[in-house]
């Protein structure tokens, strides 16, 4: 479907584009490797707001990325909700011991200090992603997590990419009509 604005005689005609844009986690690292953990982040993103300020209102939440009317698309389903991510972090006992508002954790019984819950979020250096990303920053800050925006050329990115030397990625991709949806053929 197509958005349709009508106002006298112009008819503006906005088609929409199968294309997603999303936080990939690098799930090797242990920061990441408890299922609360990605529930709290991805609760404690505003996607609704991304959508808003940045896309006009021209873009739609999804839970999953096949998009809807594709084969194997799941439900739509919001789960923005920051008061809970902090309760799964709780949970997954990340804590902020000292105060410093940046939640931390001993997850090597021989460290001496416990890891603080910090990344860097890698991205291609587009102005409307730099937007996205700020708002990831905020989102994660105000529930104790800090994250480092880190905008890449497209051969850097590529180059991260592919050597998956990330911790988390923003990316997206152009789903073409006929396309099979499956991501890992």
């Amino acid at each position: 479907d197509a958005r349709v604005l009508t106002t006298g005689t112009i008819r503006l005609v906005s088609p929409l584009i199968p294309r997603y844009f999303a936080v990939f986690l690098n799930l090797d690292l242990n920061l990441f490797e408890d299922v609360k953990i990605r529930e709290a982040l991805s609760r404690a993103i505003d996607k609704e707001r991304v959508i808003r300020e940045i896309f006009d209102g021209q873009a739609d939440v999804i839970s999953s990325p096949i998009v809807p009317g594709l084969p194997g698309a799941l439900a739509v389903e919001n789960l923005y909700n920051p008061q809970k991510a902090k309760e799964l972090l709780d949970a997954a006992s990340w804590k902020d011991s000292n105060n410093d508002g940046i939640r931390d954790k001993k997850l090597d019984r021989k460290a001496k200090n416990p890891t603080k819950f910090e990344f860097d979020l890698l991205f291609p250096d587009r102005p409307e992603l730099r937007q996205v990303v700020e708002i990831i920053r905020e989102n994660l800050a105000s529930i104790g997590i800090s994250l480092t925006p880190r905008p890449l050329s497209i051969g850097e990115f590529a180059t991260s990419l592919q050597a998956r030397s990330y911790r988390a990625i923003l990316f997206g991709e152009v789903i073409t009509t006929g396309q099979n949806p499956d991501l890992f053929p």
